[in-house]
């Protein structure tokens, strides 16, 4: 059951091109087949608070990617390091792609225009985490990742 010996990387790049391929593929087909819906005159409590919240996922990514770094600097067995790296990478990439569909769901269904702008960028953000050969051996400070 041992199948990282027969390639971590591939995986790893393929679940991360599935999560940004979705992403991407639900915007363009809000995008060109939904209408944006507008929200009644003062219906602006969540203009506020969509915006905190998805800011937030996207620290709390980052923060706990950092709290589990850790975890797989202190350890020694490589196979446990990429285990670790893997479960930390796909929980950073959940809550960047639940920031993304909140944004999505808040400008196509809510008609919060204010968030196709974040929208984009956190495409964008999400697309610059690509989990390339250099980025993976940098982080497990090794250069045998396969």
């Amino acid at each position: 059951m041992n199948n990282q010996q027969t390639g971590y990387l591939k995986p790893l790049q393929i679940l991360f091109g599935a999560m940004l391929i979705g992403q991407t593929l639900a915007t363009v087909i809000l995008y060109l087949f939904v209408p944006v819906s507008k929200p009644e005159e003062g219906d602006n409590n969540l203009t506020d608070i969509f915006p905190l919240i998805m800011v937030t996922m996207v620290v709390s990514g980052y923060v706990l990617f950092n709290m589990r770094r850790k975890t797989w600097v202190a350890e020694t067995d490589l196979d446990a390091k990429k285990s670790l790296y893997r479960s930390a990478s796909i929980l950073k990439w959940g809550l960047f792609e639940g920031a993304t569909m909140l944004a999505l769901i808040g400008y196509f269904f809510l008609g919060i225009d204010m968030l196709l702008l974040p929208l984009v960028a956190l495409l964008v953000h999400f697309a610059v985490h690509f989990p390339s050969r250099e980025r993976v051996s940098k982080a497990l400070e090794t250069d045998n990742i396969d």
